[in-house]
């Protein structure tokens, strides 16, 4: 498998590994999510970092950067007024669509860069489904969370019994109650790409709470109330009286978001930041951009990564098959 950056310089026509640039410096335009809490902007933080490391290689590149969100990120790229968007979530399919009516017959390159930790600290924790603590619940597969959150609202039998999950006893006849994240929200977005598929289709007995983080303690303090409920929230919202889910996928066996789980990608809920520019075309080349990206992906920019421990380096083999993904 090739690695990431000689992936990119065969994406780009260029030079496989980062370089020193020999052009005239270019200043780089960097947009984003907005990451800032009462502490600061973590994802600017980081981003500053991996600019600074490689600038000891390139001491002419400039950055200018502008984190206003995942909303105007996408714009930004296709408006020509941006060179690199980093984004905690997948472009959405009306981004998508608005790129590809600016640039017509192109798709973004989206390159993931790094992941969300388990610490508290992480502006974007992993995505976690919990019970109530006395639940005898530990783990659930991904095709009953499909069956339960997926269920058709014209399905008489919408309103899935515990027995659904294996709950046996008293538990086992009484309904789910289902909470969780606004659908439009990043959270749900990423829940439904992840266990409902490409056309996700929610139960119409899901009750969703407003917000992002707010929403998430509200989450969790509606699951520690209910001994019904079943909820998606974040792990740092997370309390003692609540019980995070093991998810069981193919392997058969229960996976839990450790640092391990989350970096290696096994634990299905992680959250990635993806660094997303216009891919090379005969009017539009880009060195510069390139040379960046292939940066972000080496070893020595995913170093950078793993010193900020709200934040994991992704592995090489996972950039390498989402870049192949989208030759």
């Amino acid at each position: 498998m090739l690695a990431p950056p000689m992936l990119l310089g065969v994406v780009f026509g260029q030079s496989a590994e980062p370089e020193r640039q020999k052009s005239v410096h270019v200043v780089l335009r960097i947009w984003g999510a907005n990451t800032k809490t009462a502490s600061g902007n973590p994802l600017a933080d980081v981003v500053t970092s991996l600019e600074e490391a490689y600038k000891q290689h390139n001491p002419e590149a400039r950055f200018e950067n502008h984190f206003h969100g995942n909303d105007s990120a996408m714009g930004g790229l296709y408006a020509g007024v941006a060179d690199v968007v980093f984004m905690t979530r997948k472009p959405s399919y009306i981004e998508l669509d608005g790129y590809q009516q600016m640039i017509q017959g192109q798709t973004p390159l989206q390159i993931p860069v790094m992941r969300g930790s388990p610490l508290v600290s992480s502006p974007i924790p992993p995505i976690v489904l919990v019970v109530k603590a006395t639940n005898p619940l530990t783990t659930v597969t991904l095709t009953n969370l499909r069956a339960v959150f997926g269920s058709d609202c014209r399905d008489s039998a919408a309103l899935r019994p515990w027995s659904v999950l294996n709950v046996s006893g008293s538990l086992a006849r009484q309904p789910i109650h289902l909470v969780g994240f606004d659908l439009n929200s990043e959270e749900a977005m990423i829940f439904a790409d992840t266990v409902l598929g490409n056309s996700p289709r929610w139960t119409c007995n899901y009750h969703p709470e407003q917000g992002s983080s707010a929403a998430a303690r509200r989450i969790v303090d509606d699951v520690k109330h209910d001994p019904n409920a079943l909820g998606i929230t974040t792990l740092d919202r997370v309390t003692s009286e609540v019980k995070v889910l093991g998810l069981v996928g193919k392997s058969g066996r229960a996976i839990y978001p450790t640092a391990e789980n989350l970096a290696s990608g096994t634990y299905p809920l992680f959250r990635t930041v993806l660094a997303i520019t216009r891919r090379p075309s005969k009017k539009y080349q880009d060195g510069t951009t390139a040379n960046f990206l292939s940066f972000l992906a080496s070893p020595q920019g995913q170093e950078v990564v793993a010193s900020d421990d709200r934040f994991l380096p992704v592995p090489h083999a996972a950039t390498a098959d989402a870049v192949k993904a989208q030759r």
